[in-house]
């Protein structure tokens, strides 16, 4: 082939590469006049949330006594304050021994 034939080649190449990319780009565009910005991220979020709402019912399922016991504990903790006025005020009720009482 001469410089000519080899140059023409390669014309053609990057012209078909060329209108590839031209076509890219318009679907490319097609697609973001479709739909807006926020409404795929709110789609992708939700997908996420999906998948991770799955991951998490599956572990749950596989680990019934840890979750039960996690909840509990949490419970205890977001009550501690009230539990812990319950137990101080019951222990007011009870009447104090009188050491000196039981010795006469």
């Amino acid at each position: 082939m001469t410089d000519r034939a080899t140059l023409e080649d390669f014309r053609q190449l990057r012209d078909s590469a060329r209108a590839l990319v031209d076509a890219d780009l318009a679907r490319l565009k097609e697609g973001m006049a479709e739909r807006s910005i926020p409404s795929r991220a709110m789609d992708r979020a939700s997908e996420g949330t999906a998948d991770l709402l799955e991951q998490v019912s599956q572990v749950a399922g596989r680990n019934k006594g840890l979750i039960a016991t996690l909840i509990a504990g949490v419970t205890l903790w977001l009550a501690r304050h009230p539990l812990i006025a319950l137990l101080d005020s019951a222990s007011e009720d009870t009447p104090p021994t009188n050491e000196q009482d039981d010795r006469s």
